[in-house]
């Protein structure tokens, strides 16, 4: 049996066991300590999710890969490959994620809002903790929660769900806007603005894995 064909059948049985989680459960920390238990077990077999199958383009970008989606887009399974030097600046999800590496590391640092919300656009940040994700650990995110992440490995893979299409055009849209200064939460016009210019390098962004 072909390495796709038993990865493609370990993602099925690891999102069964997502779906009943999310039946039983709902969302909420405990649940997606429990999600995260089943995509690190998940990736434990490292074999089938070869760095070959998850090449990184010539011009040296990171790239995600679509590995599962529902059709109405309830539940999606990504690969991420990132770079050295990806740095993704502080973003929330809007939506809940659970991230498990599969190869190399990505440093997550975490942030509290101290401000009072009251500027529309604004946002003053205070670093509350890091973590850095790699083969057997991960982290879970609930809609608000905001993070960045960095990787220096050469190539740095990890596999990650959520729970809609556009969480994961949020975060590659925070990852084209590079190191701009950008309050958070990211404007919403700022974000139109980039995937209409941007949307050529979005949509070669998402590949199917065959």
């Amino acid at each position: 049996m072909s390495v796709k064909k038993l990865r493609d059948e370990a993602v099925s049985r690891a999102l069964g066991n997502i779906r009943r989680i999310e039946e039983a459960m709902g969302v909420g920390y405990d649940s997606l300590k429990k999600i995260r238990s089943e995509l690190i077990e998940l990736a434990n077999d490292q074999s089938l999710f070869p760095r070959a199958h998850f090449p990184v383009p010539d011009s040296g970008e990171s790239v995600v890969y679509r590995l599962s989606e529902d059709d109405d887009h309830r539940f999606a399974l990504y690969g991420s490959v990132g770079t050295s030097g990806k740095e993704v600046p502080p973003h929330n999800h809007t939506t809940w994620a659970v991230i498990v590496g599969v190869h190399g590391q990505e440093f997550n640092r975490f942030y509290e809002r101290t401000d009072d919300r009251s500027v529309p656009g604004k946002a003053v940040l205070k670093e509350t903790g890091d973590f850095v994700v790699t083969h057997g650990n991960g982290v879970v995110f609930m809609p608000d929660d905001i993070h960045s992440i960095s990787t220096e490995d050469a190539e740095s893979t990890c596999i990650f769900i959520c729970t809609e299409w556009l969480w994961i055009i949020f975060i590659i849209v925070w990852s084209l806007i590079g190191r701009l200064k950008v309050s958070l939460p990211c404007p919403f016009e700022m974000i139109f603005k980039i995937l209409w210019v941007k949307w050529e390098s979005l949509e070669s962004a998402f590949r199917r894995v065959k």
